[in-house]
């Protein structure tokens, strides 16, 4: 089924309502001095990450379509509450409003937010694609095919063997995160799972609090780490409202504080990529 201004080419995107990730795969298994404290802390997440399995669907082997125009973006962190869904359908809008091409979301959260966000709205762009966890680097080859400019994928707030298999058809990984040591404390092993899958990856700072110290701080001990998006995505209520009946701040209220922070990240993330995309030419490698 192809719908919202898709083409065929065997895919499955959504133009009705009502879809339901849990129908369609099963559920995943789950396995101050800030300045100071963060900065051990974090350090010791990253150049100590616990042991996983095997990582597989290694990127030579599965990215067949690196040739395509689309481009795929994932959002991970393995801790709850940080924005992921909110900053997926956020991002996705302000890429089509740019003009930057068609974009299709996928959901890969058993939760189901997405969707659901999805489902409620009544704007016929981005698409929708529902896609299993099996059959997804395929999918994504054929939504390229099918003129899709960006893909972007919600993950769910866990790290499995899974979300590995997400990350590795990623081109680019965003990490929403909160400004606090908690945190900054669970985000190594997301940093973990990019760098293992040899994904390039930023940080994106959100639900700060206007004029934080904490903020400040938190940007720093990141940067330690890798890039921080400077466009902040600040602790605002028109961001959840803005998701009741599926829509975004870029759409309630184009001109203000929210839609400019959004749509400042995009150009960031845009840039990220093209510049990924210019240092893998340089080394005469395909990824970054």
């Amino acid at each position: 089924m192809v719908g919202r201004g898709g083409s065929g080419y065997g895919l499955s995107v959504m133009a009705g309502r009502r879809w339901s990730w849990a129908a369609e795969v099963g559920r995943y298994s789950t396995t101050g001095a800030v300045a100071g404290i963060v900065f051990s802390v974090f350090r010791s997440a990253i150049l100590k990450p616990e042991k996983t399995k095997a990582v597989f669907l290694s990127g030579k082997k599965e990215r067949k379509n690196e040739s395509a125009a689309m481009k795929t973006i994932v959002l991970a962190n393995q801790k709850g509450g940080v924005g992921k869904t909110t900053l997926t359908a956020h991002i996705a809008v302000a890429a089509e409003r740019a003009g930057d091409g068609a974009c299709v979301l996928i959901d890969t959260d058993p939760q189901a937010s997405l969707s659901g966000w999805w489902n409620g709205r009544e704007a016929e762009t981005p698409a929708f694609a529902p896609v299993s966890l099996k059959e997804l680097p395929g999918k994504l080859e054929a939504l390229g095919q099918a003129g899709y400019t960006y893909a972007f994928i919600d993950t769910p707030p866990a790290i499995t063997e899974s979300i590995r298999a997400v990350v590795s058809q990623a081109d680019f990984v965003l990490i929403p995160i909160r400004p606090s040591p908690h945190d900054l404390r669970a985000v190594g092993s997301t940093v973990e799972l990019a760098l293992t899958a040899d994904r390039p990856f930023a940080f994106a700072v959100t639900q700060a609090k206007p004029n934080s110290r904490l903020t400040v701080q938190a940007m720093a001990a990141l940067s330690e780490h890798g890039v921080v998006a400077p466009a902040i995505v600040h602790d605002r209520v028109d961001y959840a409202a803005s998701m009741i009946d599926g829509r975004t701040v870029l759409e309630i209220d184009p001109k203000g504080r929210s839609a400019a922070e959004v749509a400042e990240l995009w150009l960031f993330v845009k840039a990220r990529m093209n510049d990924s995309k210019k240092a893998r030419k340089k080394a005469g490698t395909k990824y970054a």
